[in-house]
């Protein structure tokens, strides 16, 4: 490797790279790019960047999508809650369950009533524990009814005690 090649990649490692260059890798028609610059993009709070991390949750790749979504959660966002929201009702449950998460690590209570209707929806033995987990995380007291008839309703212990949970972190 040539020297000023080196002191270069040295001097990017030490700065960072810039949010321009993250938002540009974000539009390459490369998915491979594309994903490599998600996985960096979760530690650079930016507009831009966090603009452009939306965008990614409608790429066309699914794994484009979850790693976008888990940058989002990661980040804090709460301005990539509704488009969360939208990938909730996704075919893919790998992808559903990363918006699920993102949405927990948010924790914006306008997440709270499409939680409520997963769990509503779902059958009480095989309800999303991470929407459970979502629930008690975001802490909306508007969680707890629904949450309480899961409990009373399901036989499964890994919902049973995660509702458990969700309701102790609710108050």
């Amino acid at each position: 490797m040539r020297p000023s090649l080196l002191a270069a990649l040295f001097m990017l490692a030490g700065c960072g790279i810039p949010p321009e260059v993250i938002v540009g890798g974000m539009s390459s028609n490369n998915p491979a790019v594309r994903e490599d610059m998600i996985r960096i993009a979760d530690k650079v709070d930016d507009p831009k960047v966090v603009a452009a991390l939306i965008r990614a949750l409608n790429d066309d790749s699914d794994k484009i999508r979850i790693k976008a979504a888990e940058a989002l959660g990661e980040l804090g966002h709460k301005e990539a809650v509704p488009d969360l929201i939208t990938l909730m009702e996704h075919p893919s449950e790998k992808v559903r369950r990363a918006a699920i998460e993102a949405i927990g690590l948010i924790a914006d209570p306008v997440a709270v009533e499409p939680l409520i209707q997963i769990i509503e929806t779902s059958d009480p033995n095989d309800v999303p524990l991470n929407a459970i987990w979502a629930l008690g995380r975001i802490g909306d007291k508007q969680a707890v009814p629904a949450l309480s008839k899961l409990r009373s309703e399901t036989t499964n212990t890994f919902v049973y005690y995660n509702v458990n949970v969700a309701l102790l972190e609710i108050g």
